[in-house]
């Protein structure tokens, strides 16, 4: 199948949250790396990494920001990491009753997450606003590209489906309706099942027809983020996980570009010091405040200028 095509399939069955923005005070990583405005990045002997936290996006629920706030300034997080088997084989980045199972405790990520937290003291713990790391999506290179220009179009057009943002604290129960609906994956055809909502979203999103029906088979790969300028050129492959936290309130995004050929020692120690960042150990309340201010002056932004042109109201 053309990788255009593969493309636009993941699309419509990941379209489901909102921009990130990184922090716009610089905050040391656990990575050596530091946290400037845009995504985060960082080399490790083997890769590139640029992660998007799902922590630095605004949302229009008051209740589920002021929570994410208030797990990180209590050094609290917690994470699934995504089984190719299915949900109930998940790893779990949490302790349960009797602490971790037994998968998670033979997990190299899990461990070397675990021991990461230790020194910024952050205790790992089941709640409402944890995070899923969702399954690897491996593309060539020379996607990438694409794959960008497609999630900064989805970011605009999710804007503007969801509405003025600064009236969004006012709508929020059809806000969640619709971000959870997309989050889900099972807007395929959505005319069918759940009307023009759905369907209008993709179709106005430039998408052409043909892929837009054939969605349903489509894996997660892409989400409505703005992922900063890379050359992938150099480098063998690259993987991409999704992100979603919380109540499918905010997602964000984990890019591993392997500069030689990808070895499961090397995704490991990428997909450690990425997860470590999610969680917020490596910046401030602050500055992820900062980073949603931000991310809402962009949509502002997109909101006005649709305004201005007619298309909007």
């Amino acid at each position: 199948m053309n990788p255009i095509i593969l493309i636009g399939v993941a699309i419509l069955v990941t379209l489901n949250g909102y921009a990130t923005a990184a922090p716009t005070t610089p905050a040391t990583t656990t990575s050596g790396a530091v946290a400037k405005d845009g995504p985060v990045q960082f080399d490790t002997p083997e890769a590139h990494v640029i992660v998007m936290r799902a922590l630095d996006s605004w949302s229009g629920d008051n209740s589920a920001s002021e929570d994410s706030l208030t797990v990180v300034q209590k050094k609290k997080s917690g994470f699934r990491v995504a089984s190719e088997k299915g949900p109930r084989y998940n790893l779990l980045g949490f302790p349960m009753l009797f602490g971790f199972n037994s998968d998670s405790t033979n997990s190299k990520v899990i461990q070397g997450v675990v021991a990461a937290l230790k020194p910024p003291h952050f205790t790992l713990e089941q709640s409402t606003t944890n995070f899923l790391v969702d399954k690897t999506v491996t593309m060539e290179p020379a996607m990438l590209g694409e794959f960008a220009k497609y999630q900064r179009e989805l970011y605009r057009n999710l804007v503007i489906s969801e509405g003025n943002p600064s009236t969004l604290h006012n709508s929020v129960s059809a806000r969640k309706f619709f971000a959870g609906v997309l989050s889900l994956g099972t807007v395929v055809v959505g005319a069918d099942k759940y009307g023009s909502l759905g369907a209008n979203t993709m179709l106005n999103s430039g998408i052409p027809g043909d892929i837009y029906h054939a969605a349903s088979s489509g894996r997660a790969a892409l989400v409505p983020l703005d992922l900063p300028d890379f050359n992938p050129s150099g480098y063998k492959s690259i993987d991409v996980r999704r992100v979603v936290q919380g109540n499918n309130d905010r997602v964000g995004q984990i890019i591993i570009a392997y500069k030689n050929h990808k070895t499961v020692d090397a995704e490991n120690d990428a997909l450690i010091k990425a997860i470590v960042t999610l969680t917020g150990a490596d910046t401030t309340v602050e500055a992820i405040q900062q980073a949603r201010d931000a991310d809402l002056a962009k949509r502002q932004a997109i909101w006005d200028a649709c305004v201005a042109d007619g298309k909007c109201k």
